[in-house]
């Protein structure tokens, strides 16, 4: 199993909110396939699938997440 876990991109952010959930648990996406849309301090940015398979995610749309911390 791989972990999807929200990207460092450089700010000083520690959380994220999530926006957008793309897939509902169980749903099977494609590489480079968008997972799901968070909001950080700046911009709203699109986490993507990095390879094929079957996804099952822990948070629910509206959530605060920490910087790195699996989605």
């Amino acid at each position: 199993m791989n972990k999807i876990k929200i990207p460092k991109d450089g700010a000083s952010d520690t959380k994220v909110s999530i926006l957008t959930i793309h897939h509902t648990n169980g749903d099977l996406v494609k590489n480079n396939e968008p997972i799901l849309d968070y909001e950080t301090s700046k911009t709203n940015m699109e986490l993507t699938a990095d390879l094929c398979g079957y996804i099952y995610h822990f948070n629910k749309e509206g959530d605060e997440v920490l910087v790195g911390s699996t989605v």
